[in-house]
């Protein structure tokens, strides 16, 4: 089973915010296990170093279900750049995190511990989180470690805003796409109800002659048909908003375990009442447009023709 990890240092994570223990406790070990160490510094550990390794990992909620594990359970991890095949943690404690999904599997190692099982001894840092008081500016901040660090072309400084701007772009993406397969869907729809009432205005000309020549007005026969288009609109529109309600639930649940970075408590698709009231006033009014055309010629039928032919 795949899932991210993440090295820390226990001891400069601080209190972050948004980050919770819900089971068992943190890393006992809160400094770095490899300090100092001259096997790590130098680059020229063997796999009998695997000894000195403080075996401890935190696993979010999503993983521990996955797994069916909690605190004092032992896991195996491998790495495709590791020395050795696996490698034996005992978990310390599940977590869930507010800036995580609550479906994204993911796992904390010491940090030096992950650097040595992806043979990474330059000792590479990827993501810094800086936790700030509500008192002070983060964007004034963000500029700040910007300038201080414009030597390096691989930083980049981001607030919880720009997280959220980047999560925005991607789903007003996904709803540019949703709106294209809507209009298109709105078009077949036209042309099929309007096909379906068509075929069955010519199939009942007889019918609909009968009925001119016992009385029913134009009008009369202009709403019958009309109704049936809007029977067959009503009947799509109410299978349509049932599998409307399954894809949702099913991409929403796909998103969070695919796309990194969607945060606990963001629902990226639902369906809400304003859409169930706009699907409702298109769906009526497709039944109204499929149905003119059919509903027209229905009432321009020759009766005395259509008797002769009976």
């Amino acid at each position: 089973m795949g899932a991210r990890g993440n090295g820390v240092v226990p001891r400069l994570m601080g209190d972050i915010s948004g980050f919770e223990i819900v089971r068992g406790g943190y890393f006992q070990e809160l400094d770095d296990p490899f300090s100092g160490d001259h096997h790590f510094v130098n680059g020229i550990y063997t796999p009998d170093a695997f000894v000195n390794f403080t075996g401890e990992i935190v696993i979010n909620r999503a993983l521990a279900d996955e797994l069916g594990v909690g605190p004092g359970d032992i896991l195996r991890l491998s790495s495709s750049r590791s020395f050795a095949e696996e490698v034996e943690v005992v978990v310390q404690g599940v977590y869930v995190a507010d800036f995580e999904s609550s479906t994204f599997r993911t796992f904390q190692l010491h940090l030096s511990e992950l650097q040595y099982m992806q043979v990474r001894f330059d000792d590479p840092i990827s993501e810094i989180l800086v936790d700030l008081d509500d008192a002070v500016d983060a964007d004034r901040t963000k500029r700040s470690l910007e300038k201080d660090f414009d030597y390096s072309p691989r930083l980049s400084v981001s607030t919880d805003r720009d997280i959220y701007d980047r999560l925005d772009t991607l789903f007003q993406t996904f709803e540019g796409f949703a709106q294209l397969i809507a209009l298109i869907t709105i078009v077949v729809a036209l042309l099929f109800i309007a096909t379906v009432m068509i075929i069955s205005v010519k199939e009942r000309t007889r019918e609909i002659g009968a009925l001119r020549a016992i009385g029913f007005s134009r009008l009369s026969v202009f709403k019958l048909v009309l109704r049936e288009g809007f029977i067959i609109s009503v009947a799509g529109f109410v299978l349509g908003l049932l599998m409307g309600v399954v894809d949702v639930w099913g991409l929403n649940y796909f998103l969070k375990r695919t796309v990194e970075g969607i945060p606990e408590g963001i629902v990226v698709t639902q369906i809400t009442g304003w859409v169930v009231l706009e699907v409702t006033l298109v769906g009526l009014v497709i039944g109204a447009v499929a149905g003119l055309l059919p509903a027209y010629w229905a009432t321009r039928v020759d009766i005395a023709k259509t008797l002769r032919q009976e």
